[in-house]
């Protein structure tokens, strides 16, 4: 199987893919005029994309009789294609009722030269069936010429509109500060539409090329792969405002759950120390991974748990010395190295204490424990770390 086929059937695999997520949605909101732009702005290239694999493309040649009919519809998909997306973001970029004269009228100009590519098409007398051959064989003729013409002309002008519209609208979306994903799928939309711009122009520079009875295949290849990393990159970037924030959260999730075991070292040498600051008994780390649930309310209870045992100790252990040379020997700051310091002597302590413990015996005291439950219920991310730096730390200062 040539390299060619096999990356058209994964573009093919990949766009169907898009499609059957993006349908799952307009199941759920059929009534959703965006959802359905967005839909079909999938579907045209996946179909086209489908069309131009060898299998596909010499089975519709032979059931029609058309040598060239399956190129015929790859390049009314590619028509369709920016039309479809044009449509698409005016849809995000204003209200249907705003955006409907605008869309009439691109439909209009579109129907009109899709009809006109058909009927040239009909003219040309195309027999050869090679996918390239119109290119090579018929651009000479005045008839394939205009054909070819209309059909880079209108695919051009869908896709600069396109460009256009996405980079507009992204600037909006930047300069409201909100909607990240969706301003960075609108920017990898209007790269996909240069990228396709730029199949445009290689096409029309075959064409020329033909005129003067030269053949260069490198541009017929080259044509190929910017078609259809145009076609992926605004695929990506017209359903990135869908998946995108679902990607984040994910992020957040792994983050949290990643944060929560690097903290488990620290808050099980707290608990041990001062049992009455914790809700559960420290497990092992395995055990910790293998129970996420609830993880953003677990993730913070253990931070609160841990300031309520960091203050029991402050309250307990002296000022450590020659904490700068061992913060520097570790490369974390003296405050983080202190603290571990401190935590270490409070173990020290109470071991020594341990035949005179009761179970109110190095727990924080009342006033402490009410000034730990008064901070934020929420965690922010810079007390985290120094959460995690103080875990990191305590693990390898010299015994």
């Amino acid at each position: 199987m040539q390299v060619k086929t096999v990356g058209f059937i994964l573009c093919a695999v990949l766009a169907w893919a898009a499609v059957a997520y993006k349908g799952i949605a307009v199941r759920r909101n059929p009534r959703n005029a965006r959802l359905w732009a967005v839909l079909f702005t999938i579907a045209v290239p996946a179909t086209g994309i489908t069309i131009a694999t060898d299998g596909v493309y010499s089975a519709i040649a032979r059931v029609s009789g058309q040598p060239h009919l399956p190129t015929l519809l790859m390049y009314c998909c590619c028509v369709g294609y920016s039309i479809s997306a044009f449509i698409m973001t005016l849809l995000l970029k204003m209200p249907a009722h705003l955006a409907k004269p605008l869309i009439v009228r691109y439909i209009i100009f579109f129907t009109l030269s899709i009809t006109t590519m058909i009927i040239l098409f009909f003219n040309i007398r195309a027999d050869e069936a090679d996918p390239l051959g119109m290119e090579r064989a018929y651009a000479q003729s005045a008839v394939g010429g205009l054909f070819l013409l209309i059909f880079l002309g209108s695919f051009a002008a869908g896709l600069i509109a396109e460009a256009r519209q996405s980079l507009q609208f992204a600037r909006q979306v930047a300069a409201t500060g909100g909607r990240p994903w969706l301003q960075l799928g609108l920017q990898y939309t209007a790269a996909g539409a240069l990228l396709a711009i730029s199949y445009c122009a290689t096409k029309a520079l075959s064409v020329v090329a033909a005129w003067v009875g030269l053949e260069i295949r490198a541009i017929d290849i080259l044509g190929t792969i910017l078609v259809m990393l145009g076609a992926l990159t605004m695929t990506l970037g017209l359903t990135m405002p869908a998946w995108g924030p679902h990607c984040s959260s994910a992020k957040e999730t792994l983050r949290q759950a990643i944060t929560y075991v690097q903290l488990h070292s620290l808050w099980a040498e707290l608990v041990a120390q001062y049992p009455g600051i914790a809700l559960d008994k420290p497990q092992s780390r395995l055990v910790d991974f293998a129970n996420l649930r609830d993880l953003g309310y677990r993730l913070n209870r253990r931070v609160i748990e841990i300031n309520d045992g960091i203050l029991a100790v402050q309250s307990q252990a002296s000022t450590p010395e020659q904490s700068g040379e061992i913060a520097i020997q570790l490369k974390l700051p003296e405050g983080v190295v202190q603290t571990a310091m401190r935590i270490r002597e409070a173990a020290r302590v109470n071991s020594n204490r341990r035949n005179q413990f009761n179970p109110s015996l190095g727990s924080p005291s009342a006033v402490e424990h009410a000034a730990s439950e008064e901070r934020e219920v929420e965690a922010t991310v810079d007390d985290i770390g120094w959460l995690v730096q103080l875990a990191t730390a305590l693990r390898r200062l010299p015994a």
